[in-house]
């Protein structure tokens, strides 16, 4: 079988709760959460990745609803990438993850950004696209087809996940 990561990306409080809000963000974490415990129960890697640029602390505490398992990974970004100047490169090659499946906040910024890094550095990645959200609606599903479109990626929902690839 496949072995795939799961990214959280910027499920913080400032994002979510706060004034820098998304179009519905709370939509997407029931889907979130759903495939996190599908995840964790088959053994495959959770890695939040979030910003750290608040000066609030709170405001970059990933959000009570998500919050990581013993076992997940937290890795604080400097920029939109989570690849850039982080260490998940070398958590993924680590556990031996080719396979990225994509959550979070903002499809258009970091989602992308992440996806494009993980793309240039061969991995396959697949948009969670009911868990992903953006500022607008339309820009969401413009971005989820720019990824589709540019990067390769897999384009499914949390409830079809686990057949298309789990099963």
């Amino acid at each position: 079988m496949e072995k795939y990561a799961l990214l959280i990306i910027n499920m913080i409080n400032e994002y979510v709760n706060g004034n820098k809000k998304c179009d519905n963000p709370k939509e997407i974490i029931g889907p979130i959460k759903e495939t996190s415990s599908l995840f964790r129960e088959n053994g495959f890697p959770v890695i939040y990745i979030s910003d750290f640029e608040s000066k609030n602390d709170c405001g970059e505490k990933i959000i009570d609803d998500l919050a990581p398992h013993e076992g997940d990974f937290i890795i604080k970004k400097r920029k939109y990438s989570g690849f850039y100047e982080t260490e998940l490169h070398e958590i993924l090659i680590k556990n031996e993850i080719k396979n990225l499946v994509f959550s979070g906040l903002q499809t258009s910024l970091c989602v992308r950004h992440t996806a494009a890094d993980a793309y240039y550095r061969d991995y396959k990645c697949i948009m969670l696209t009911n868990a992903c959200c953006d500022v607008k609606k339309d820009l969401h599903l413009k971005s989820i087809l720019y990824i589709r479109d540019y990067y390769g990626a897999k384009a499914v929902s949390t409830m079809n996940f686990p057949r298309l690839y789990l099963s």
